[in-house]
C-alpha cells in the first residue's frame, strides 16, 4: 500500500493473469508498465474503497478485465487528490487495528453517508500555507458524533526558520504535545491590550493552544512542527466562533480578534456567515479583505483577524461549504456564481470600488477605497479595516481627517479626494497600480507635481526609507468617473488584470480594469 511509482516495463512479460494493487489512490505508471497482452488479458484486482479513481485513470484504465476486492489494510497513504468514500464504501482494518493513514499536502479524503471510518495512527501533512491535507467527515451512526473515528491524530508542518505563521487549529492542543527540533515561539494576541493601548498586543502562550483561536509561530531554522492531538472524532457540526469585546478610545482599535479556520478543510471567505472585512498575513505583508468583494479560499489551520461589529458575537463556519484543495481549485464554474453571491450582499448599495497596491519588484501591499454614500468619513466597524503594518514589504493606505491609516476605507465620496499614504521599508523605486477602478481615478504626487490617471497607466517613483504620508492624493475625475469600454472591432478580446479571459462580449468581463487586446494592441482600461 505504500507503492509510489512503477516506471516502463516495470512488469515486461505476458504471463501474467491476475495483479492486485492496495494502493488507494491509482499508483504512477505509465503506458508501458506492464505489457500490451496484459492490459487485454489479466485481470485487475482494485480496492473497493476507490474503484472509482482506476476505472478513470488515463494509464490503470488501459486494463479490459477489473474487478474489486475488499481485504483489510495495516495502512494507506494519499497523495494529491480526492479520495470520496461514499455509502458502503470504507477501507477496513486489520481484525485488532484500524488502519493507519497519512493524508499528505493537496490529499483530501470525504466520508459520506454515516457508516463510520476508523483509522489508526493518522497524520495531516502541511506546508504551513495553502497546500495542505483535507479530511471532511459526515454524521455518525449515532446521534451528535461523526462519522471518521481516529485512535491519534497528528497535525505535520513544514516550517521555515525565522518566518513568521499564523495559525489556528480545530482542536485543544496542550503545549507539551508541540515538537520541533529547534527552538521555537507561540504568541497570542491581546485584543484587549490593543484596544487599550493602540499596540503592544503579542503575548507568549501558556499551557495549550486553544480551538479555534489564532497565534503566531515561529522557528530557529527549517525542520517539521508536529502537534499531536490524539484521539478525535470528525464529523460535519457548524462552528460558530465567538469573537470578544474590547472597548477603546479609538474605533480602530476595538475588539480585535484573532481566530482561525475551525475545520480540517479549506474554506471559502465568501461562505463566512459575517460581511465585515478579515486580515490575513500573505507571507510578507498584512492583507485586508471583504466577503462583499473578494474571493479567498482559507486553507486549514489558518488564522484572520476580524474586528467585532457591535450586532454581531461570533463568525460562523457551515459544515456543508468545507473543501478540499481539489475542489477549491476546480471551482472554474462556480466562479460566476460566487461572483452573484457576493454582488448580492449589498444589492441595495451603490458601492465603487477602487484597489490600489504598490510594488517593489519583489513583494506587493494593496488598499482599497469603497466610495459609499451610506457610510461615514470616519473609521466605521463593519466595513472598514485599519492598516497592519508590515516591516517586509512597502506599504499604501488611505489616511482620513484624524490620520487614521486605512487597509479598506469606505466611505462618502465629498469631493472626491483621499488622502494617500505611502510607507517604504527601504529606499528604492516602486510602482502604485490600479487593479480595479469603478471610477476614474487620478493619482497626484505633491512631491514632483506629476499627476496620474490610473486608469491609463501605472505610477512609477523614487522614495527613501520612511512614511509619506503627505505626498499622495487620490482624485476621482468626471461626474461619475467610469468610462464606457467601445468594441471597435469583432477580434477584440477582455482579460482581468490576473490572465483571465472574458470573450469577446465586454458584458462578460468583470467590473473595474480589464485589458482589452486586438490584434497585437493591448490597452488598459475600465469597465462599468
Amino acid at each position: 500500500a505504500s507503492i509510489r511509482t512503477l516506471g516502463g516495463e516495470a512488469f515486461n512479460t505476458s504471463s501474467i493473469r491476475d495483479i492486485f494493487t492496495w494502493t488507494v489512490q491509482p499508483t504512477n505508471i505509465n503506458q508501458y508498465t506492464f505489457t500490451e497482452s496484459t492490459y487485454l488479458n489479466a485481470t485487475l484486482h482494485i480496492p473497493d474503497a476507490s474503484d472509482y479513481l482506476y476505472y478513470w485513470d488515463t494509464q490503470w484504465s488501459q486494463f479490459q478485465n477489473m474487478t474489486n476486492f475488499n481485504e483489510p489494510y495495516e495502512y494507506f497513504y494519499l497523495g494529491e487528490g480526492d479520495l470520496v468514500l461514499e455509502e458502503d464504501k470504507r477501507i477496513p482494518g486489520t481484525d485488532d487495528k484500524n488502519p493507519d493513514a497519512d493524508f499528505e499536502k493537496g490529499s483530501g479524503i470525504v466520508v459520506e453517508g454515516n457508516d463510520n471510518q476508523d483509522l489508526g495512527d493518522t497524520n495531516i501533512e502541511s506546508d504551513g500555507g495553502d497546500n495542505s491535507g483535507s479530511i471532511i467527515g459526515g454524521e455518525g451512526e449515532t446521534a451528535g458524533t461523526g462519522n471518521i473515528n481516529i485512535d491519534n491524530l497528528s497535525i505535520k508542518i513544514e516550517i521555515k526558520g525565522n518566518r513568521w505563521y499564523f495559525f489556528a487549529f480545530p482542536f485543544d492542543i496542550p503545549y507539551a504535545n508541540i515538537h520541533f527540533n529547534g527552538q521555537f515561539v507561540w504568541r497570542w494576541y491581546d485584543g484587549g491590550l490593543r484596544a487599550a493601548n493602540g499596540s503592544g498586543a503579542w503575548r507568549n502562550v501558556e499551557g495549550k493552544l486553544e480551538a479555534g483561536r489564532g497565534y503566531i509561530f515561529q522557528a530557529s531554522k527549517n525542520g517539521t512542527l508536529t502537534l499531536t492531538i490524539g484521539q478525535v472524532n470528525i464529523g460535519a457540526e457548524d462552528v460558530m466562533l465567538t469573537l470578544e469585546s474590547y472597548k477603546s478610545a479609538n474605533p480602530e482599535d476595538a475588539s480585535w480578534n484573532l481566530v482561525g479556520n475551525p475545520f480540517t478543510s479549506y474554506y471559502e471567505l465568501s461562505d463566512l456567515g459575517y460581511d465585515a472585512p478579515v486580515t490575513i498575513w500573505n507571507g510578507s505583508t498584512y492583507e485586508a479583505l471583504s466577503p462583499q468583494d473578494d474571493m479567498l479560499t482559507l486553507h486549514p489551520f489558518q488564522a484572520f483577524f476580524v474586528q467585532k461589529p457591535s450586532e454581531s458575537d461570533n463568525v460562523g463556519f457551515e459544515a456543508g461549504r468545507r473543501e478540499t484543495k481539489t475542489q477549491s481549485k476546480n471551482k472554474g464554474h462556480r466562479q460566476a456564481a460566487d461572483a452573484r453571491r457576493i454582488a448580492r450582499r449589498n444589492p441595495a448599495e451603490n458601492r465603487l470600488l477602487v484597489n490600489l497596491e504598490v510594488t517593489d519588484g519583489a513583494v506587493t501591499d494593496k488598499t482599497r477605497v469603497v466610495f459609499n454614500e451610506t457610510k461615514s468619513a470616519t473609521y466605521e466597524i463593519g466595513c472598514d479595516a485599519a492598516k497592519f503594518m508590515s516591516e517586509d514589504a512597502p506599504q499604501i493606505y488611505t489616511i482620513d481627517s484624524e490620520n487614521t491609516r486605512y487597509a479598506i476605507n469606505e466611505r462618502p465620496e465629498g469631493d472626491g479626494t483621499v488622502r494617500l499614504g505611502f510607507t517604504a521599508n527601504q529606499s528604492g523605486v516602486f510602482t502604485i497600480s490600479a487593479t480595479r477602478l469603478d471610477c476614474e481615478m487620478e493619482l497626484h504626487d505633491m512631491l514632483t507635481g506629476n499627476v496620474c490617471n490610473l486608469g491609463e497607466t501605472d505610477y512609477e517613483f523614487t522614495s527613501d526609507a520612511g512614511a509619506n504620508d503627505d505626498r499622495f492624493i487620490l482624485k476621482k475625475v468626471g461626474e461619475n468617473g467610469i468610462t464606457d469600454i467601445e468594441t471597435d472591432g469583432a477580434d477584440a478580446e477582455y482579460f482581468g488584470v490576473n490572465g483571465i479571459g472574458y470573450g469577446s462580449d465586454k458584458a462578460n468581463a468583470q467590473r473595474g480594469v480589464v485589458i482589452r487586446k486586438s490584434g497585437n494592441k493591448a490597452t488598459k482600461e475600465i469597465n462599468k
